[in-house]
């Protein structure tokens, strides 16, 4: 699938039953996924409630973090992360 066919994708599926409970956290842009999921988790935890499932999808990542702790970059247009 190419990016925009990914993201049309992603956005009905949020949207069916199939994920009802499950909170999808969408960005345009963002440093990195797994610190944004981990900071959403950490709400939920101050506030002493459950988690949630959660899915986070960033259009671009400007800051993530590979394998082994090297930096990785996902380019606007390339593909979901």
């Amino acid at each position: 699938m190419q990016p925009a066919e990914l993201r049309d994708h992603a956005r009905s599926l949020a949207r069916t039953q199939a994920f009802a409970g499950l909170s999808v956290v969408t960005m345009s842009t963002v440093d990195s996924t797994n610190r944004l999921a981990r900071a959403v988790v950490s709400e939920y935890l101050d506030a002493d409630q459950e988690i949630p499932p959660v899915a986070v999808v960033a259009w671009e990542q400007s800051a993530g973090r590979g394998r082994q702790g090297g930096g990785w970059a996902s380019p606007a247009g390339a593909g979901a992360y």
